[in-house]
Parts: C-alpha cells; sequence; structure tokens
C-alpha cells in the first residue's frame, strides 16, 4: 500500500516497463506512446523500473525526459530496484510493456505474465514465442526506418494496444489469468529442462547422428 501511494492515485491505472533503459528495449516508444496514451486516459500512470547501462543510455533517458517534460510525473523514472520491489511494482500494475527492437528471448516478459500481467509487446524475437496474441497479451508491430539499418516500434499501435486493455479492464484481467496458465505449462525451469533434453534425445536418434569422441579422451587412449 505504501509503494503504491509513492507512485500512483489509488484508482490510476498503471502500465509498468522493467527492464535497462537502452535504445535497443524501445524506451523511446514508451515515453512517445504514454503521450498518446495519456491524451486519452490522462489518469494512467506510467512506470519504468531499471538503470542506465552506459552513456549512450544515459543521454538518451536526458533527452526523453526533457522532450517529454510535460509528462512528468505521470511517467516516473523509478531507477534501478530490488528484486523484492520489482515483484511489489507487478502486483500494483495493470499492464506489462515489452517494446524491444529485438529480444532473443525475453525474461522480464515471462517475470510480469507469471504475475498475471498482461503484456504489450514487439514481434521481436522472443516476445512473438512467449507471448499469445490475444490470448495473454497483444503484440505490436516493428519496422526498419527509412535508413533501412534501425528499427522502430509502430508508435500508434502501441499506444492502441495498450488503451484497448486499459479501456478493457475484464479482458485484460482474462489476458493475465491466461498468461499466467501459460508460464506454468511452457516456461517453468523445469519445464524448459525437459524440452531440451528431448531434443537432444532427438538429435542423437536421429539418422547419422553420432556422439564425438572428448578430446582429453582420445589423447589418453
Amino acid at each position: 500500500a505504501k509503494l503504491r501511494a509513492t507512485v500512483a492515485p489509488p484508482d490510476a491505472p498503471v502500465v509498468l516497463y522493467t527492464g535497462r533503459l537502452h535504445p535497443q528495449k524501445g524506451i523511446t516508444a514508451i515515453f512517445a506512446a504514454a503521450e498518446r496514451v495519456l491524451a486519452r486516459r490522462p489518469d494512467t500512470r506510467f512506470l519504468l523500473a531499471g538503470g542506465t547501462d552506459s552513456r549512450e543510455s544515459t543521454q538518451m533517458v536526458h533527452d526523453l525526459s526533457r522532450r517529454y517534460a510535460h509528462l512528468l510525473p505521470r511517467v516516473k523514472l523509478l531507477g534501478k530496484l530490488p528484486r523484492q520491489q520489482l515483484g511489489l511494482l507487478h502486483r500494483i500494475s495493470d499492464v506489462a510493456l515489452v517494446p524491444s527492437l529485438y529480444e532473443p528471448f525475453g525474461y522480464t516478459a515471462i517475470e510480469a505474465m507469471s504475475s498475471g500481467l498482461p503484456l504489450v509487446a514487439t514481434r521481436a524475437g522472443g516476445p512473438e514465442e512467449i507471448v499469445a496474441h490475444g490470448e495473454t497479451g497483444l503484440l505490436v508491430p516493428v519496422h526498419p526506418t527509412s535508413q533501412g539499418e534501425l528499427r522502430e516500434v509502430d508508435v500508434e499501435a502501441f499506444a492502441a494496444a495498450q488503451l484497448s486493455l486499459l479501456e478493457d479492464r475484464e479482458r485484460a484481467r482474462r489476458m493475465g489469468e491466461a498468461g499466467q496458465r501459460r508460464v506454468l505449462e511452457l516456461f517453468t525451469v523445469e519445464k524448459m529442462v525437459a524440452d531440451n533434453l528431448a531434443l537432444y534425445q532427438r538429435l542423437l536418434e536421429a539418422p547419422g547422428a553420432s556422439v564425438s569422441t572428448p578430446v582429453h579422451q582420445e589423447a589418453a587412449s
């Protein structure tokens, strides 16, 4: 209750991002989409929990804070927090964001889903495997920029997806519950270890498969 009182009014919907504040994580899109969401739902609060890890990241956060100063304090930068406090943030939030430009797996997505939060994430690698679109969350596109090599989140789609969940709490609740079930079915440590062992077994049993002898054993023989 104390944490909730410090970060958001009692009845305000809360949108949460946890992770590094790095350009690759889509932080710019969070601010740009927040501006659109707050224009329609000014009671919403955005919480960003994470730190920077480079001069580039620190400069990005500084620039965004200046550019979107009019959104503060409805968009709060909480810094890097202990895991216990992250768990509390998950419990007081309504929607979690994973707007990475590319993400090989997405542990933060699994953490949020295990806490019962619906996700708004990008179609950018790992999140596509984790989030069942329309069932445990919503996926939005990532497009190449005009330069071709860089990528950027579709901000309009990102904001619209957030609004659709904030304005339909029952749908968001169902997605959160479905996300918890999906984590238990697919992403527990035991499940992932079992899947890897099954994969190795299939590879060993495949035609032409062989197990190489370690070099140190060959040298000893």
